[in-house]
């Protein structure tokens, strides 16, 4: 007996392209988890926050919000696809490819489809210079 008479072309057809999706995924994830692991932490800003005001204000890989003595630092990539979020609506973050919004003073979730909150960023100041120091 032949192998190839135990499956028809159409289920042929449909493992086939679960293996290749399936092979694609794998490597995908793989590409992408050893990029954010070669540029997770890899750099650090300094910020002065005493000259600030209360508010959100956006740099270019991350997002700060003052409201007193209090400081949140977080990552301005969408948690959803990646997409840089660069602007506050109504007090809200907003992500401009889907939509998603974020609680600006805390980074969670406020509406879908991102389902995880903004990754916070570690942060400290210095004690020398009084500066802020904003780990990547």
């Amino acid at each position: 007996m032949n192998p190839l008479d135990l499956i028809n072309r159409r289920s042929f057809l449909k493992l086939l392209i679960l293996a290749v999706t399936g092979l694609y995924y794998y490597l995908w994830s793989s590409v992408t988890q050893r990029n954010r692991a070669l540029t997770a932490g890899s750099s650090i800003v300094k910020i002065d926050i005493r000259k600030l005001a209360n508010g959100t204000y956006f740099y270019d890989d991350f997002i700060l919000f003052l409201k007193g003595e209090n400081a949140g630092f977080y990552s301005n990539k969408c948690t959803h696809a990646g997409c840089v979020i660069n602007r506050e609506i109504g007090g809200e973050l907003v992500c401009p490819c889907h939509g998603s919004k974020f609680d600006p003073e805390t980074g969670r979730v406020l509406r879908g489809p991102a389902g995880s909150p903004l990754r916070t960023l570690t942060h400290y100041t210095d004690t020398k210079t009084g500066k802020t120091i904003v780990k990547l």
